[in-house]
């Protein structure tokens, strides 16, 4: 048997980029000079593919939207949710409506206090004073 008629080549893989990072600094600045400004970007990543396609959310990072009105085993059937009877159950109320009592935010007010008998204090630098008395 000849050995000689068989060419036998082997499939290599294509050569993986090394990061610069993990090149000798000696060996990874380029001969030229150059601007400080752009040394973050020599030394990152050099592949990136292979990261933007395995990105993925967190299994806890998206949560499917309740379904109403699917049943009793599903926990919202029935009134969905809206209780028994009533406004609220059967139409659209605005939010903060009270049934034409006086709305909550007339009554107390939008937040907080406002102090009208504060006393007010501006700022008056030296300098400024010795122009306007002098």
């Amino acid at each position: 048997m000849n050995h000689s008629n068989f060419n036998i080549e082997l499939q290599m893989p294509p050569p993986r980029l090394r990061s610069l990072s993990a090149l000798p600094r000696s060996l990874a600045r380029p001969a030229t000079e150059i601007s400080p400004c752009l040394l973050p970007f020599l030394y990152t990543q050099q592949r990136t593919a292979s990261i933007l396609s395995s990105l993925a959310d967190n299994p806890s990072a998206l949560r499917n939207r309740t379904r109403l009105g699917r049943g009793p085993s599903s926990g919202k059937g029935k009134t969905s949710g809206r209780g028994h009877k009533g406004q609220k159950q059967h139409g659209k109320v605005p939010r903060g409506f009270n049934g034409g009592q006086t709305p909550d935010i007339v009554v107390s007010g939008k937040r907080g206090d406002h102090n009208f008998a504060r006393s007010v204090t501006l700022l008056l630098s030296v300098a400024k004073a010795d122009t306007v008395f002098m």
